[in-house]
């Protein structure tokens, strides 16, 4: 049992960790990153053209009438909205939902995935170029043949960003999180990640982001044998084909140490998306993503392909 759960957190933190990068794909903008979002991988940068409109004065930019000469305009700076709330709905096919060896694929088992997820988040004010958010989300994932794998998972955390002069982010934050079986309720993973980086991004044209970063995780966990450190190199493109088309490009290669056991793992991940969204509410995305783990012990070793769809919705206010 304890190792047919430990399968099943592997292959809920590979769907998961593609599911937050997409998530945050369709629900964040380039001047997110720039003031430093930690929670996710940066996200697909998707820029709108509002031609035929001129654009607002800063504050304090001067302009002459013939009758008082020079002045000085203020303007009210926009003020961030302090609440978000989502849903994000997507619909995957998973070549290996176990997670067991599969030299071949001869003894991977596949399925198709249905992962909800409705979220909230409080992003309050506190430093002027520090961002906060306290944040909470409720997940529903229900296989389409194995339906006794079904569960639920809760999380709710701390994050925080402090962008350090234009050299890069550094970023931290806490997240508690459980998973628990559809049916009877029953608890079979928590855990309790501390997180530290650094990431930077450097523009290359107009269409073109280049960033990169830094992620180091402490996992303590239950099942105590689950408990981990993780150390993670992550480097990826942003590109804007057309007004709201965006793709971006992946690569995390990322070593994870459990801490309980004698066991090393060396993981790659490589990830292909595409978003496209409607209006400040409504954006859509499609994607591809391929995971392999080499491990020092062989039972642990295997490789994973994701492919899918998701619909996102999102207010803020």
């Amino acid at each position: 049992m304890m190792n047919t759960n430990g399968r099943m957190v592997r292959a809920v933190g590979v769907i998961a960790g593609v599911h937050l990068f997409l998530l945050a794909a369709t629900r964040l903008t380039a001047q997110d990153w720039r003031t430093g979002h930690p929670d996710q991988v940066p996200p697909l940068v998707v820029q709108t053209n509002n031609l035929g409109t001129l654009a607002p004065r800063e504050v304090g930019e001067t302009a002459e009438t013939s009758d008082l000469g020079p002045q000085v305009i203020l303007q009210r700076r926009p003020q961030q909205p302090l609440f978000s709330v989502y849903s994000d709905t997507q619909y995957l096919y998973d070549s290996n939902v176990g997670l067991t060896p599969n030299h071949g694929m001869n003894n991977a088992s596949s399925d198709e995935v249905f992962f909800q997820t409705f979220g909230a988040s409080f992003t309050p004010h506190l430093v002027d170029g520090l961002t906060s958010a306290l944040y909470a989300r409720q997940q529903f994932v229900r296989y389409d043949q194995q339906s006794i794998l079904d569960f639920d998972a809760q999380s709710g955390g701390l994050s925080l960003g402090y962008p350090v002069g234009n050299w890069f982010t550094v970023y931290g934050g806490f997240e508690a999180s459980r998973l628990f079986t559809r049916q009877k309720d029953v608890e079979f993973y928590k855990d309790f990640d501390t997180q530290f980086g650094l990431w930077r991004s450097q523009p290359l044209g107009q269409r073109l982001l280049f960033y990169y970063g830094y992620q180091l995780d402490w996992l303590p966990a239950h099942p105590s044998d689950l408990t981990e450190l993780d150390d993670a190199l992550y480097g990826g493109i942003n590109l804007q084909l057309i007004d709201r088309l965006a793709a971006q490009f992946l690569y995390r290669f990322r070593v994870r140490n459990y801490l309980q056991t004698s066991r090393t793992d060396l993981d790659h991940l490589v990830s292909l998306a595409l978003s496209y969204p409607f209006n400040r509410y409504i954006s859509v995305r499609v994607y591809v993503s391929y995971g392999e783990n080499d491990s020092n012990k062989s039972e642990f070793d295997y490789h994973v392909v994701n492919a899918g769809g998701g619909l996102n919705l999102s207010a803020s206010f």
